[in-house]
This record gives structure tokens, C-alpha cells and sequence, in this order.
């Protein structure tokens, strides 16, 4: 699929969804159905798989990394990974995904923080509410970053400053339309991937991203956000 706007379709395989009533099997029609949305508006975000948990809750599951592209870290055999699991549900005739619930289990101590921040670990999450317009950016002592931006119209998410530049051909840029003003943002970072929730839950950013040595943080002087390192999930008690 493609699009001629500045968001949809910009991955060479892309993912989208659509919302119906029911499925009509005789006829295979989806029935009393929305327009064709899409979920995701970074570079990496491909083939989810979803399921029912023990509680009723609808799973999803995605590759993050894309078919035909090699990574920098493929030459150390690693192909790629698995997003985080997230909750799905509908709200307004979209497509909700939320960080599953049990993922806060990995928390370690909540600080709060702004403007410049070193980091003492590369797995965190970062949690805040905005209305205004703010940028954040992932860096290391040579000043390469991953820039994410939000505007009164759109986010970005630029990894044109990497260490390590990828397939260029498919751009460097990802744009993800802002549908709402107040926003609570969700951020889960670990070592070469970022999976962000914007438009509270609407859409997400899923991206690989290759910083050597990442250790600095740098928000905009008008945010404030909560910070949490990530225990490994193998340390958690069963």
C-alpha cells in the first residue's frame, strides 16, 4: 500500500487494520466496516500476531524490523526482535494499544526528570502529559541522537543523526499525524529499540535506532517526565 499524505504507507511493508461489525462468511464482506487505518507510524513495526490471555484480554505481538533490510546488527546474527506485548481494545472506532499492564512489574526506582538527564541504564521507560509542543532526544558524548519531536500538528521521529545509517533509501524521518491536544505519552527504550504511544494509545512509533554508547537524555525546557529503569524480565519472581 502507499499514500500521498506526509504518514500512511512510507514502510515497504506496511501494516494496517480495519474495523467492522462482523465478517459475513458467505458473502466475505466485513460488515457495517470503517476506513483502512494504520496502527503504527514508525519504521520498524511489522507482521503482529495477536491472542486471548487467560483473562479475555486481546494481545498483540509485532516483528520490529522489516523483510529486505539489514540492520547493523545483523552482521553480529541478531535479526531482529519482538515488540512488547500490548493490550488492544476500541475506543471512539479506533484501534487502541496500551503497554500491557504486567509490564510495570519491571519497574525499578520512579525519578522524576528533565532537561538533561545522564542515564545510568539503556532499558527505561518514560512516561508524561503535554499539550504543548517539546522535543526529546537520546544521545551519546559525541552528540549522535534519535530526535523525537511533537509540533501542534504532528510527531517525528528522526534517526538521521545515528552512530550507525541504515537504509537511507527508505528515509531517515517517520511523521505521525497529532490527533489530540492533551497527550500522555509512553515511552519504552531498550538498547537499539524504541516503542512509543502517542495519541493516547491511538498510534505508536516502533523503530530500531543505533546509538554507540547512548547515555544521555535531553528533554525540552517545558518537560517534566517520570522515569523508570527496566529490571530484566528474566530477574522477576514466577
Amino acid at each position: 500500500m502507499s499514500s500521498e499524505n506526509l504518514y500512511d504507507y512510507k514502510n515497504i511493508f506496511s501494516v494496517s487494520y480495519i474495523l467492522g461489525d462482523k465478517l459475513n462468511t458467505e458473502t466475505v464482506a466485513l460488515e457495517n466496516h470503517q476506513d483502512v487505518a494504520a496502527p503504527d507510524y514508525g519504521f520498524d513495526f511489522y507482521a503482529p500476531q495477536t491472542y486471548l490471555d487467560d483473562n479475555g484480554k486481546r494481545i498483540l505481538v509485532a516483528w520490529i524490523g522489516l523483510p529486505e533490510i539489514d540492520t547493523p546488527s545483523t552482521k553480529f546474527q541478531w535479526a531482529g526482535m519482538l515488540s512488547i506485548p500490548r493490550e488492544l481494545s476500541v475506543r471512539d472506532n479506533k484501534l487502541i494499544q496500551t503497554p500491557l499492564e504486567d509490564l510495570k512489574q519491571l519497574r525499578a526506582e520512579t525519578q522524576k526528570v528533565s532537561g538533561d538527564i545522564e542515564l545510568t541504564s539503556r532499558s527505561f521507560e518514560l512516561e508524561f502529559e503535554t499539550s504543548e509542543d517539546f522535543t526529546l532526544e537520546l544521545k551519546n558524548e559525541a552528540g549522535e541522537s534519535l530526535l523525537f519531536a511533537m509540533t501542534e500538528q504532528e510527531f517525528k521521529l528522526d534517526r538521521s543523526n545515528n552512530s550507525h545509517i541504515y537504509a537511507e533509501k527508505y528515509g531517515l524521518v517517520r511523521l505521525a499525524p497529532r490527533t489530540t491536544k492533551q497527550q500522555t505519552i509512553r515511552l519504552f527504550v531498550d538498547r537499539s529499540v524504541i516503542e512509543i504511544f502517542i495519541n493516547n494509545g491511538e498510534h505508536s512509533m516502533t523503530s530500531r535506532f543505533f546509538i554507540q554508547d547512548m547515555n544521555q537524555l535531553s528533554l525540552s525546557k517545558n518537560l517534566t517526565a517520570l522515569l523508570y529503569p527496566l529490571n530484566p524480565i528474566s530477574g522477576l519472581e514466577q
